[in-house]
């Protein structure tokens, strides 16, 4: 089998998952605004603690690895650039919302 780097089975970690120490969620501040890794690490530490979020990422590992399975170097590294374009895409369209929500009087997530 050729080396691929972004295949699991073919020398690579396949799929990435999130992991990495966040910080609590807190209530929003403009600082956090201003500054995007500031808002951006707000807006995870939230969404770490939503019911049902690891098992839908366990969930996308799983399908991830049978996929890679599945299909050759070429085609991996194809998806993988599809996903971070759409994630990079969802990333600024979240802190953009994120943004917004506080100019509007939105603090926290409760």
């Amino acid at each position: 089998m050729n080396s691929c780097p972004h295949h699991p089975d073919r020398g690579g970690p396949g799929p990435a998952s999130v992991s990495g120490s966040v910080r609590t969620a807190h209530s929003l501040t403009e600082r956090d605004v201003r500054d995007g890794a500031r808002l951006a690490e707000a807006v995870y530490a939230m969404l770490e603690g939503q019911r049902g979020r690891r098992t839908r990422s366990a969930r996308i590992r799983t399908l991830q690895r049978e996929l890679s399975k599945l299909v050759d170097h070429r085609a991996w590294s194809t998806y993988l650039s599809l996903e971070e374009a759409v994630n990079g895409r969802a990333d600024r369209e979240l802190m953009l919302v994120a943004a917004w929500a506080f100019r509007e009087g939105r603090r926290s997530a409760r």
